[in-house]
């Protein structure tokens, strides 16, 4: 019975915060965008990850353009959708995550890397005079 015990004990180690942040190219249709994100989840649902958190997608202009390379040519961006999500998972599928992510051809860039549970989003306030 003990080992029972230890061995859940050792599986709750095992479990990391992350979040992973995405770019989707711009060319994608705004009504496509949920399927990207929702491809992203299915990702992290199918190896077991719980979410925590989510940003939607938003248009932004990047500070340089990012080069991708498409049916035999460059193309470059200079906008893009920039979403986020933050999830719980097994230490020994974050790899796998990553290279569903890396070979998805709608995310032009992503990152991934441990976080804290707590919302660490800085409280604005604003003052009025």
């Amino acid at each position: 019975m003990k080992a029972a015990t230890t061995a859940s004990v050792e599986k709750e180690a095992q479990l990391v915060v992350y979040e992973a942040g995405y770019h989707i190219i711009p060319t994608i249709a705004e009504t496509e965008i949920d399927g990207v994100v929702s491809r992203i989840r299915a990702v992290v649902e199918k190896v077991g990850g719980a979410f925590i958190a989510e940003g939607a997608p938003q248009k932004v202009t990047l500070s340089y353009a990012i080069a991708q390379w498409n049916n035999g040519r460059w193309t470059k961006f200079d906008q893009v959708y920039f979403g986020w999500l933050k999830f719980e998972v097994a230490t020994d599928v974050i790899g796998k995550i990553e290279e569903i992510l890396k070979a998805d051809r709608e995310i032009l860039r992503h990152i991934v890397f441990k976080t804290v549970r707590e919302d660490t989003r800085a409280n604005v306030r604003q003052f009025v005079l």
